[in-house]
């Protein structure tokens, strides 16, 4: 045999061997398939299975998603309304905040015009307390004065009754010693007061003081015998010769008088010349008619 021969035996030898050792390995490896593939076969089935469990439970997730997709659509519907009326019930609020700051601040300024308004008040109570507090004590002593007033009052008015019991007596007397003397006159033929006193001379009666006034105060019913408020402390004597006068309603010239008796503060006149009417009491008279009284025309 030749060394190639020995060659390619050796070569056959060893394909042989290596084909033998492939086919070892392929049957090997068709085993190991085999049995992988059964195993891939049943871990198939089990994830087949799990496949199938996991598609319903899907399917089942799926109805369920569905369904809260369903509830929370509604719920946003649900919400979405409650959004609406929390937005508008906020705008309300916002509103009304708006309004009650508005309204706090106009009451903020009627109150500080109110507190304004009150603090003049309380000073005005104040000065009206301390008025009414002087008006008190004035009307205190007012009282007291008015007390001492109407004991001077009355005490004057007993002298005036006094005086006037005293003019009427005198103004009685007056009246009969007129009608004597008036009779007494007529039977003896002696002449009157008036030609009397008309014939009384300018030194005899002394003459009347300027200026001097008083008033009526009281009037016999025949007109003749005239009581006046002058007297000798006004510087009245008998003779003199007296003007009288009214003013109201309107300033009146009556006429002249003669004094013919006179006490301190009170005189007896005659009338000797009526002009503007009869004498009544609380008519003027006086020496000359006073120039703010004014004579008539």
């Amino acid at each position: 045999m030749t060394f190639t021969g020995k060659i390619l035996v050796i070569l056959n030898m060893i394909m042989g061997i290596l084909f033998m050792g492939f086919a070892m390995i392929v049957y090997q490896t068709r085993v190991d398939l085999r049995g992988q593939l059964n195993e891939s076969a049943k871990k198939f089935q089990a994830k087949s299975a799990e496949l199938t469990s996991a598609k319903t439970e899907l399917e089942a997730k799926n109805q369920d998603l569905a369904k809260f997709q369903q509830d929370k659509e509604q719920q946003d519907k649900q919400y979405q309304g409650q959004i609406a009326n929390l937005e508008n019930s906020t705008n309300n609020l916002r509103k009304e905040l708006a309004d009650f700051r508005n309204r706090t601040a106009r009451d903020e300024v009627v109150t500080n015009k109110a507190t304004d308004n009150q603090n003049i008040r309380n000073e005005e109570i104040e000065q009206l307390r301390k008025f009414r507090e002087e008006l008190i004590a004035q009307k205190a002593e007012l009282v007291k004065e008015n007390t001492e007033l109407k004991d001077k009052l009355q005490q004057a008015t007993n002298d005036l009754k006094q005086t006037i019991a005293r003019n009427e007596t005198i103004v009685a007397q007056l009246g009969e010693l007129e009608r004597y003397v008036a009779a007494v006159r007529t039977t003896y033929k002696i002449p009157g007061p008036e030609e009397v006193l008309g014939n009384v001379t300018g030194d005899q009666v002394p003459p009347a003081p300027p200026s001097v006034e008083g008033i009526v105060m009281k009037v016999d019913q025949e007109g003749k015998f005239i009581q006046i408020s002058l007297g000798e402390d006004d510087g009245i004597r008998p003779g003199q010769k007296l003007e009288a006068w009214r003013q109201f309603p309107k300033p009146t010239y009556l006429g002249t008088m003669k004094v013919v008796t006179t006490e301190a503060t009170t005189a007896v006149v005659q009338p000797v010349t009526r002009v503007g009417g009869v004498i009544q009491p609380n008519d003027r008279v006086g020496t000359e008619v006073m120039p703010n009284r004014g004579k008539a025309n």
